[in-house]
């Protein structure tokens, strides 16, 4: 069984993607702090006029969780959606309007907007057979990220862990060597841009 972990990002790159798509379990980590200025609630398109921000506004506090950060409003709905339309062209495509339409649902919480759009890509436009569950479905608590990791993989009977590149640089290994084996996802991109790129281009 292998497991994957990541926090729900907003249309994250492809590299996110890849992780999924070798994956039998994505554990969607949204009960850690909302990051401000993060991916979690924004992400960058290439326009004509160079690149641009698509931010979903959010009402937050300091050291909140992710999956009680509210989003505030619904006026950059039709603001996304027009930019998204105006840079792709893609009014007409299928893949847009099943987005489109998760868009429009106009969600109360960041964690299940980006949940959905990402369950939606990976299953629905890339065929990935991938089983999602979110951290919070657990609720493990530990305050170090070794020991969560650990709790949340070995309750899934996960047998192998893919963790981020940059895992080589903060993760314990000699944590892991009795539980599964960890290895790295080095997927590299040029540009890494939102998967909006890849799917609508």
């Amino acid at each position: 069984m292998i497991i994957s972990i990541h926090q729900p990002h907003y249309f994250p790159w492809y590299g996110y993607f890849d992780k999924i798509r070798r994956s039998n379990v994505f554990v969607l980590l949204d009960d850690v702090q909302f990051e401000k200025n993060g991916w979690q609630n924004r992400n960058k398109i290439k326009t004509k006029n160079g690149v641009q921000w698509l931010t979903v506004p959010v009402r937050h506090k300091s050291n909140q969780l992710l999956n009680t950060i509210e989003i505030n409003g619904n006026k950059w709905i039709r603001k996304h959606i027009n930019t998204i339309e105006q840079t792709f062209k893609c009014k007409n495509k299928i893949e847009w309007k099943g987005i489109k339409r998760l868009i429009e649902k106009d969600y109360k919480l960041l964690s299940d907007l980006n949940y959905c759009l990402i369950e939606f890509i990976s299953s629905k436009i890339f065929g990935f057979d991938t089983f999602f569950v979110k951290s919070s479905d657990f609720n493990i608590k530990s305050e170090n990220a070794d020991d969560r990791i650990i709790k949340i993989v070995n309750t899934l009977n996960g047998t192998k862990y893919i963790a981020g590149i940059s895992g080589k640089g903060y993760m314990d290994l000699d944590k892991y060597k009795n539980h599964f084996r960890v290895t790295f996802q080095n997927y590299k991109e040029e540009e890494p841009l939102s998967i909006l790129h890849r799917i609508l281009k």
